[in-house]
């Protein structure tokens, strides 16, 4: 009988797989896809890294490097991204948040503080939602504030409207009224990279 694969064991195969096949963060993408197959956290795995990986683990571990090696992004894999320290569902139809994605909340939270807007009442709108990144990362960063994420989806549009989970965050009050609605605040941010200025 073969002896078990260990998380360690499992972690140095996947990266070397991906570091041959010219993978840019091998390292990286293997502990991600590895952490995912599991069922693990990062502080598990590595609190772990010498235990045995179960069968199932391994089969879903070598389904996710597959995918990896025909270049799908980790995120499209594990259906998640980390951005701002907070973990976002990642829907197939959603955009993916990027590093410019972080320029734009770096963007508008020195706005709101060149504006002197920190303490007066914002609206903040997020147009486009797919994560609700940008709203859910702002929220907690202004100090009075009504946040809306404006659902657009034609009838035969492919895209469903964003699930409203912000409130998951604690952080409201939050709604995803229809496009068209108006908010009262004093103050409304509307965030398009084209155009904070």
């Amino acid at each position: 009988m073969p002896e078990a694969v260990t998380l360690n064991q499992a972690f140095a195969g996947a990266a070397a797989v991906l570091r041959r096949a010219g993978i840019d963060t091998p390292e990286l993408d293997a502990r991600l896809l590895l952490c995912h197959a599991a069922g693990l956290s990062h502080e598990a795995y590595a609190a772990n890294a010498c235990a045995a990986v179960q069968p199932g683990a391994l089969a879903r571990l070598d389904e996710a490097i597959g995918r990896r090696l025909r270049h799908e992004p980790v995120s499209r894999i594990t259906g998640t991204r980390e951005f701002y320290s907070r973990h976002f569902s990642i829907a197939p139809q959603a955009l993916d948040p990027r590093p410019d994605t972080e320029t734009l909340i770096k963007a508008a939270l020195a706005l709101v503080e060149r504006r002197g807007w920190r303490e007066k009442a914002l609206t903040l709108l997020d147009l486009g939602t797919g994560t609700g990144c940008i709203l859910i990362t702002l929220l907690p960063r202004c100090r009075k504030r009504t946040a809306s994420a404006p659902i657009s989806a034609p009838a035969r549009s492919p895209l469903p409207p964003p699930t409203p989970s912000a409130s998951a965050w604690g952080r409201g009050p939050v709604s995803f009224p229809p496009i068209g609605s108006t908010g009262s605040a004093a103050h409304t941010i509307s965030f398009c990279q084209t155009r904070l200025t």
